[in-house]
């Protein structure tokens, strides 16, 4: 079960509190030497006024510890996040959703990444200017539904839970804890409706001027283009409350060399077991009409990274029964698939002499 970590410890006491869990690598990083330029947080991470952090900590079956997310200090920079993961969380520590500024520090402190995505991001300038199909999919979206913001989501719990049910019936696994999902107090809401609830999308602060998109959901009846216009309504709205930066997540699998190592090796079996019931391309080419930025996204372990840790994150993400659904939804297709090119043609020869 997931612990909610919570210290009242500024960062520059952290060389005291809780030693052990330091490696001499990382013991001359203290408050007061070298300061790392503001970087975003990572993916699902947020920024938070006052001076307690929160971590989402999950314990994992076969060892470790993985941090999904954390409510940061606003006042924190990029070295108080690491002093605090690396003395105040039980180690080995996970930590995904690592962007591609975080690299270098995270290399010279000992910590061991792989990549495991790439994460799409745009610069919000006041200029959205989309392409001609994608022009046309905002109008009949909007043609189609009425788009708003609901600044209390708890109240429409029903409505969103009905939605994620008829857009991945049973016995479609659902992924938990690799983003923040209603009712997550962190997030703010845009909803597309119609005759009835079509799709919903859920952004969060990650930093002063940065807003990610963390959960998006569409009615497998939607009418074409509702997905889109209300792609449009978040980026418009954010952008006028302040929003400089908006990030889209993360496409897992995709910017990973295909050769050279085991978890290349590990990513290309996984990819190609799920992709049945995953659809991560498609995923790709609706986030790229909108994205001019793309940027590999790392799993990073303290002090090293193996791959216990990575099957134990599967199972409690539930990302290992989305790809044992994909890899039996793969099966049962290519047995039709099969029947069709070899089985039919073989009976109608058989029966040829009859006819």
């Amino acid at each position: 079960m997931p612990r909610i970590f919570t210290k009242n410890i500024h960062p520059c006491l952290h060389h005291k509190v809780g030693s052990s869990h330091r490696s001499e690598k990382s013991s001359h990083w203290k408050c007061g030497k070298e300061r790392v330029k503001e970087f975003p947080l990572p993916l699902s991470w947020v920024s938070i006024p006052g001076s307690v952090p929160v971590l989402l900590v999950v314990s994992l079956p076969l060892g470790g510890w993985w941090v999904p997310w954390g409510d940061i200090p606003i006042t924190w920079r990029a070295n108080d996040l690491l002093d605090y993961l690396e003395s105040s969380v039980p180690s080995p520590v996970v930590v995904r959703g690592w962007t591609a500024e975080w690299l270098p520090v995270l290399q010279r402190r000992g910590w061991q990444c792989w990549q495991v995505g790439l994460e799409g991001r745009r610069i919000l300038t006041g200029q959205f200017e989309w392409d001609k199909n994608t022009r046309h999919a905002i109008r009949r979206g909007r043609a189609a539904s009425s788009l708003e913001f609901i600044e209390n989501a708890r109240r429409i719990q029903t409505e969103l839970r009905t939605l994620v049910h008829e857009a991945l019936p049973p016995p479609t696994p659902h992924l938990q804890w690799l983003f923040r999902q209603p009712p997550d107090s962190r997030l703010r809401l845009y909803l597309a409706r119609g005759e009835r609830l079509w799709a919903a999308m859920g952004v969060s602060s990650n930093r002063s001027g940065w807003v990610q998109g963390e959960w998006m959901v569409r009615h497998p009846r939607a009418p074409y283009g509702v997905l889109d216009a209300l792609v449009d309504f978040v980026i418009r709205e954010e952008y006028r409350r302040g929003a400089r930066w908006f990030s889209f997540g993360e496409v897992p699998f995709l910017g990973i060399p295909p050769h050279g190592s085991m978890w290349s090796w590990v990513m290309h079996f996984s990819r190609s077991g799920i992709s049945p019931i995953y659809n991560y391309q498609g995923l790709f080419r609706f986030k790229n009409k909108y994205v001019n930025q793309w940027q590999p996204v790392y799993l990073c372990g303290y002090p090293y990274l193996n791959m216990r840790f990575v099957a134990g994150l599967a199972q409690r993400s539930n990302a290992l029964e989305l790809w044992k659904t994909g890899v039996q939804k793969g099966i049962h297709h290519r047995a039709i698939y099969t029947a069709h090119q070899i089985l039919i043609p073989l009976g109608m020869t058989l029966m040829m002499p009859f006819l």
